[in-house]
């Protein structure tokens, strides 16, 4: 629940929607600490995607990094675009892991089914009857380090052999520290102001938003 959070801090007014009660638990206290009173005025939904959802008045829905662990996506939004058959100018905004080249061993432990390119997210959103208002890549300097890492993950395997990751907490990318963290922040500021106006040719995430035809 922290993007929808995120938003509704700042104006909007987004439920919460997921297939584990116990992931709805966790995202309602993290808005109550956040929001206050206020949270109580949103939805906490058990949904699952893979299934027909109920019309329940949604303008739009949000997908942040959820059809790529779908096996089949073309299925799934395809019933979200049934599910906003009421709504009016009805929309999805989509964020997904990007380019398949960077496929890694967190995508194996993250359980991926596949990462995308723009044009291919764009299409697939075509295919099921959306037209794509806005796309871009984004953490366009993360896709440099990821690019990095992979290369180096590459190298080491071939020498010393492919080590089996068991965790998250085993990766690379997993690795946090106050200074890297502060470093990154710096790069993607920049970013963040460039994408208010333009968009990005590269990055290692995709964001679409997509209004039903």
């Amino acid at each position: 629940g922290t993007v929808a959070t995120h938003l509704n801090e700042h104006g909007y007014c987004v439920d919460y929607g997921d297939v584990y009660g116990s992931a709805l638990e966790i995202a309602a206290q993290r808005a109550q600490q956040r929001l206050g009173a206020t949270a109580g005025e949103r939805r906490f939904l058990r949904l699952d995607v893979t299934q027909p959802l109920p019309e329940e008045g949604w303008s739009g829905i949000l997908l942040f990094d959820v059809i790529e662990h779908l096996p089949d996506d073309v299925t799934v939004l395809r019933q979200l675009h049934d599910a906003l058959r009421t709504a009016r100018d009805g929309f999805v905004m989509i964020t997904v892991p990007a380019f398949p080249i960077l496929w890694s061993p967190w995508d194996d432990l993250e359980r991926h089914k596949r990462r995308y390119t723009q044009a291919g997210l764009c299409a697939l959103l075509d295919r099921c009857g959306f037209s794509v208002e806005h796309s871009t890549y984004f953490f366009g300097p993360l896709f440099f380090a990821a690019l990095g890492v992979k290369g180096l993950r590459t190298l080491r395997d071939a020498t010393l052999g492919r080590p089996v990751a068991s965790s998250i907490s085993d990766l690379t990318e997993s690795k946090n520290h106050a200074a890297l963290n502060r470093l990154m922040l710096a790069a993607l500021a920049p970013e963040q102001r460039w994408l208010r106006h333009a968009t990005l040719p590269l990055g290692t995430s995709i964001l679409a938003i997509a209004q039903r035809r």
